[in-house]
C-alpha cells in the first residue's frame, strides 16, 4: 500500500507518522502530555521510542496509572504545555526492544510467551520447522516431531498446533491438556448445533412425494 493510500485509511498518519519532527520531539521531550484519538488526555514520562515491524512505539511511564505503558505513535496527538521534567526510571527489562516484545506477547517483562506447551505432532520435522516461528521442534522419528510452542493463552497454543493439520499428542503442562479438552468440547458443540440445524431443515422441507 502506498503512503498516500494508507494516510487516507488512517488519518492519524497524516498528523504523526509522516512527520519526523514530531517523532524527534516526542523522543527528546523531558515530559509528555498527549491524547490518544478522542481519549482523555494522558500524562506520561517518555522513556524510549522503538521501531518494530513498520511502526513506532513510545514506551513511557503513565503518571495517572502509575505503571509502564506502550503507545503507538501514529495514534497520539501531542498537547502543550508538555509538563515538568522528571527523574528517568529504569525499565524492568534488559532493554527497550525486549520490553516492547514482551508486552506485545502479553508478558510483563520477559520476552517470552506467557503460555508455552509441548506436543508431539505426527509430521516430519521438515514439514514443521519452516513454520514454527519462535517455537522449537526436534525430530523423534522420520514421521513425528516434538514441538514446544507458545502463545498468549493456552487455547491459542492449541490453535497454533492445530494449524499444522495433523494428529498430535499433548505432552504438557496440565493447563495445555485442559485447554485441549475445552477446545474439543467447543468444536463438538459446534458440530452438534450443525446436526440440529440439519434436522430442523429436514423437518421444515415440503413433502413432494
Amino acid at each position: 500500500m502506498s503512503a498516500s493510500a494508507e494516510q487516507q485509511q488512517n488519518p492519524w498518519l497524516n498528523q504523526v507518522s509522516w512527520r519526523p519532527s514530531l517523532l524527534l520531539s516526542v523522543s527528546e521531550e523531558p515530559s509528555g502530555s498527549f491524547c490518544r484519538g478522542e481519549d482523555v488526555p494522558r500524562q506520561a514520562h517518555p522513556h524510549t521510542v522503538v521501531a518494530r515491524l513498520g511502526r513506532f512505539y513510545l514506551i513511557g511511564w503513565d503518571v495517572d496509572r502509575d505503571d509502564w505503558r506502550i503507545y503507538r505513535l501514529d495514534r497520539l496527538l501531542p498537547r502543550t504545555p508538555h509538563g515538568a521534567s522528571f527523574a528517568p526510571r529504569v525499565l524492568p527489562a534488559p532493554d527497550a526492544p525486549a520490553f516492547l516484545a514482551a508486552r506485545l506477547k502479553g508478558s510483563e517483562t520477559k520476552n517470552e510467551w506467557p503460555c508455552q506447551g509441548e506436543v508431539i505432532i505426527d509430521l516430519p520435522l521438515r514439514n514443521i520447522a519452516p513454520f514454527i516461528g519462535e517455537g522449537s521442534a526436534e525430530e523423534i522419528t522420520p514421521h513425528s516431531s516434538r514441538v514446544v510452542i507458545g502463545a498468549w493463552s493456552w487455547i491459542a497454543v492449541i490453535a497454533a498446533v492445530s494449524r499444522f493439520d495433523a494428529s498430535f499428542t499433548v505432552v504438557g503442562p496440565e493447563p495445555l491438556r485442559a485447554a485441549a479438552r475445552t477446545l474439543a468440547g467447543r468444536l463438538g458443540h459446534a458440530l452438534h448445533n450443525e446436526r440440529d440445524d440439519a434436522s430442523e431443515h429436514r423437518r421444515d422441507a415440503p413433502d413432494v412425494s
